[in-house]
C-alpha cells in the first residue's frame, strides 16, 4: 500500500515535468499574433453572453465560433493601463508596477511584444495612446504615423499590405468605441443625442464624468444602455474589418487573435457610471472586472465555451504557449484551459484584483490607497487599503447566489499570501532590472504628457 502510494506521488509530480520537457523539445512555430483590446466593454451587453437581451455583434461572434470562449474572465484592475500591461506582461500590477499615473515597467521587462521581436516578429502598434508612460517599457515601438482611434482597422489593413507574406508579426489594436462619451464612438463629442438631466447630457460630452459633478435623474439607465449599445455595435463593425483584412491578406489561417476588453463598465449599476479613471473613484465589481475574452487561431479548439475562472494575466503564457516558446519567469497566469494542459489535482484558480482609488487620475494626497481584491468566480472580496488606517473589507456574491460568509476565511488568506508573494516579486523585478538611463532632450520633448515648468515671478500669491 505504501508503495502505490509513493508510485502515485511520482506520477503526480514527474507526470507534468515530463509532458513540459516533451512540449519544450518541439521546436517553435511562427504564427503571427494579432491582440485586439476593447475599451470599457462589459460582457453582459453581449449577446454572446447574455443571450437574447445583449447587443448582436455579428465579427465577435463569428471570432467566437471559429475558437475558444472564455465566459469567466476577469480583468486584473479597474482602468486600462495596468490591466493591458498585465495581459502583455503575465504579471499582475503590484509585480508590474503600473498602479498611479505616470508609472511604468522596469526597463527590460519579458513582454508579449518584446518576446516576439527577439524572435524576428515585426511589431505593429495600433494603440493610439501607447507612448504614454504605462506602455514606454514594453517594447512595442511606435504607433503607427498619423494614428486616430477612428483609424485603426484602415491603418492596420495598409500596414499588413506591406508585410512581407512570410514574416510573422505582432499587433496590439485598442478599439475605444465603447468609452465614454456614449454615443460618440470615441473620446470627444460636440452634440447631445439624447437630452435629458446634467448626467446624462455630460455622459454624451466628456470623456470623464468625476462622481458628484453632476446629477442623474431616475430613467437615466435606460437612455444610456441604449447610447452604449450603439457604441458597443460601432466597435464589432471596426473588428469586423481587422478580421477582414486578415482574410483578405491570406493570413487567418496562421494568425492567433486575441480579443479582451481592458475593462468593464458601470452604468448607473451602483449609482454612477464608467470606470476607476472616467469616475475618479475606483470600484471592484463584477460590471467593471468581468470582461469578454476569446481566442482564436492556430491550436486553439474551435467553437467551445470554456466556464473555468481565467484571467488577463493567462493570456501571455497562453499564446507563448501556442507558439511553443518558454514563458517568462516571474509569471502569475498560466495557459488558458484548453490551451495548456490541466490536471485533475491543480486547484481552482483566483483572479487578484488591484487598483489605485481613482485611475490614472488619482489626487496626488490620495497616492497612498489601494484597492485590492480576490474572486473564485462566485464570491468578491474586496479590501480598501488607506495609510495608518484599517483596512475596509467588503465580501460580496458575484452572481449566482453562492454563500460567501464560508468563503471569507479562505478568500482573505488567500489575498494576504497573494499581496506578500507581490511584494518579493516586485521587488525581485527591481533588483534584476537594468538601471535606467535618464533620456535625451529630444526624446523627453516628444513625449505626449510633457510637462513645462513655470515658476511664479517674484511676489505672486499662490
Amino acid at each position: 500500500m505504501i508503495a502505490k502510494r509513493r508510485s502515485s506521488r511520482m506520477v503526480r509530480w514527474w507526470l507534468p515535468a515530463l509532458v513540459l520537457l516533451v512540449a519544450c523539445g518541439a521546436p517553435p512555430v511562427r504564427h503571427s499574433v494579432v491582440l485586439i483590446s476593447a475599451d470599457s466593454l462589459r460582457v453582459d451587453r453581449l449577446r454572446l453572453w447574455n443571450g437574447a437581451d445583449g447587443v448582436r455583434t455579428p465579427a465577435l461572434e463569428s471570432l467566437a465560433a471559429r475558437g475558444t470562449r472564455y465566459a469567466n474572465a476577469w480583468a486584473s484592475s479597474p482602468w486600462t493601463a495596468p490591466s493591458m500591461v498585465s495581459v502583455m506582461s503575465g504579471l499582475y500590477p503590484p509585480g508590474h508596477g503600473v498602479v498611479y499615473r505616470d508609472d511604468t515597467t522596469p526597463p527590460g521587462l519579458p513582454t508579449l511584444p518584446r518576446i516576439l521581436a527577439g524572435e524576428g516578429y515585426a511589431l505593429g502598434n495600433f494603440s493610439f495612446f501607447s507612448e504614454i508612460s504605462y506602455f514606454r517599457n514594453l517594447g512595442l515601438g511606435s504607433a503607427v504615423e498619423g494614428l486616430r482611434h477612428q483609424t485603426v482597422a484602415a491603418s492596420f489593413r495598409r500596414w499588413l499590405a506591406s508585410r512581407p507574406p512570410e514574416e510573422p508579426f505582432f499587433a496590439w489594436l485598442h478599439l475605444l468605441e465603447p468609452h465614454l462619451p456614449y454615443g460618440a464612438t470615441g473620446y470627444r463629442a460636440s452634440t447631445v443625442r439624447i437630452p435629458g438631466s446634467s448626467g446624462l447630457e455630460r455622459a454624451q460630452l466628456a470623456a470623464t464624468v468625476p462622481v458628484g459633478t453632476v446629477r442623474f435623474a431616475a430613467g437615466d439607465r435606460r437612455p444610456l444602455l441604449e447610447l452604449y449599445d450603439r457604441d458597443v455595435e460601432a466597435m464589432d463593425r471596426t473588428l469586423g474589418e481587422i478580421l477582414q483584412a486578415l482574410d483578405d491578406g491570406g493570413r487567418r489561417a496562421s494568425t492567433i487573435v486575441v480579443f479582451v476588453a481592458d475593462h468593464g463598465e458601470e452604468l448607473l449599476d451602483h449609482g454612477w457610471i464608467g470606470h476607476a479613471s472616467t469616475a475618479v473613484e475606483a470600484k471592484l465589481v463584477p460590471e467593471i472586472l468581468h470582461v469578454p475574452l476569446i481566442l482564436a487561431g492556430p491550436g486553439v479548439p474551435e467553437g467551445t465555451v470554456r466556464e473555468e475562472l481565467v484571467r488577463q494575466v493567462d493570456v501571455l503564457p497562453s499564446v507563448l504557449h501556442l507558439l511553443r516558446l518558454p514563458a517568462p519567469s516571474p509569471a502569475d497566469g498560466a495557459p488558458l484551459p484548453g490551451i495548456g494542459r490541466s490536471w485533475p489535482w491543480q486547484r481552482p484558480r483566483l483572479a487578484f484584483f488591484d487598483s489605485s482609488p481613482g485611475g490614472n487620475l488619482t489626487p496626488q494626497e490620495r497616492r497612498g490607497e489601494r484597492l485590492q481584491g480576490v474572486t473564485d468566480g462566485d464570491c468578491l472580496l474586496v479590501r480598501h487599503l488607506r495609510p495608518g488606517a484599517a483596512a475596509e473589507t467588503r465580501l460580496a456574491a458575484t452572481g449566482g447566489g453562492a454563500a460567501c460568509d464560508d468563503r471569507r476565511r479562505r478568500l482573505e488568506r488567500a489575498l494576504e499570501g497573494w499581496q506578500a508573494a507581490q511584494a518579493r516579486q516586485r521587488l525581485a523585478l527591481l533588483r534584476a532590472s537594468p538601471q535606467a538611463t535618464p533620456p535625451a532632450p529630444e526624446e523627453i520633448a516628444a513625449y505626449a504628457e510633457t510637462l513645462r515648468i513655470l515658476a511664479p515671478r517674484d511676489g505672486a500669491v499662490l
